[in-house]
């Protein structure tokens, strides 16, 4: 998806910057190595048990560039797997897409997101996301609100 521009750290150095978050939000031990997948413009994160190689999916979310313009990033399809949902997941998740864009050297993030999702409303908000436009999708007959923030 992004390029990564001279000593740039790897997503996966990023994502490391916030494991110590991540362990403890998600309570898991020790024995749990974090790991990131990225495939195409998804990014999953999830945990894996080294001595039982169990697996615990995460979060994931959708990083691309707007197309016509390379100075913006889109982030979507971002959400937290049910059994972590209410642990901080979420605003981990947040910061850990605005280092990743940044890193992109991108100029500006933007999402969408439902009205009635409070929680991830909730996170933009507190974490300096602007609130730019409300309508309502002609397709979905769903109310839209569009955020964006300056990286």
């Amino acid at each position: 998806m992004g390029e990564y521009y001279g000593n740039s750290p790897r997503p996966e150095e990023i994502l490391g910057l916030f494991v110590p978050e991540l362990r403890k939000a998600t309570n898991l031990d020790q024995e749990y190595v974090f790991r990131l997948s990225i495939n195409k413009e998804k990014y999953r994160v999830s945990a894996t048990n080294q001595r039982t190689l169990e697996s615990k999916e995460i979060a994931e979310f959708s990083l691309a560039q707007l197309p016509g313009c390379c100075g913006v990033c889109v982030s979507y399809h971002a959400t937290t797997v049910s059994a972590f949902r209410k642990k901080g997941i979420g605003r981990i998740m947040n910061k850990f897409r605005l280092a990743l864009a940044a890193n992109m050297k991108f100029g500006l993030i933007m999402c969408t997101v439902t009205n009635d999702n409070l929680s991830q409303i909730k996170i933009l908000e507190e974490n300096g996301w602007g609130k730019t436009r409300t309508f309502t999708n002609p397709k979905t007959k769903r109310v839209i609100v569009l955020f964006e923030k300056a990286l």
